[in-house]
């Protein structure tokens, strides 16, 4: 899967509002393919916890790598993913830490 930081989001449209591209079309995204085990293992990593992620049997996926084609928005509007997976999940566990009362 592709996962995005909203800070990402929130820049590709400034940048797509500031520039002449009425009616264009982009993909926002990191241009990452991250799998689930590797996102269980990052939140797992930066809750430090002790767990080992379980995976179910194996099913039938036609589609097994999920990136989004971000070529487009890097070279007409720029566009730079800057926050990384890892550095956006700790900025949410930090919040869930600190708050926990709020989740």
């Amino acid at each position: 899967m592709d996962f995005v930081n909203v800070h990402d989001v929130v820049e590709a449209n400034v940048l797509a509002a500031e520039n002449d591209v009425w009616g264009a079309v982009f993909n926002v995204g990191s241009g990452t393919s991250t799998s689930v085990r590797e996102l269980a293992e990052t939140i797992i990593k930066l809750f430090n916890k002790n767990l080992e992620p379980v995976c179910q049997k194996e099913l039938k996926i036609i589609v097994r790598k999920r990136q989004a084609e971000i070529s487009k928005i890097k070279q007409v509007l720029k566009f730079e993913p800057k926050v990384s997976l890892e550095d956006g999940l700790r900025e949410v566990a930090k919040g869930i830490t600190t708050h926990p009362n709020h989740y």
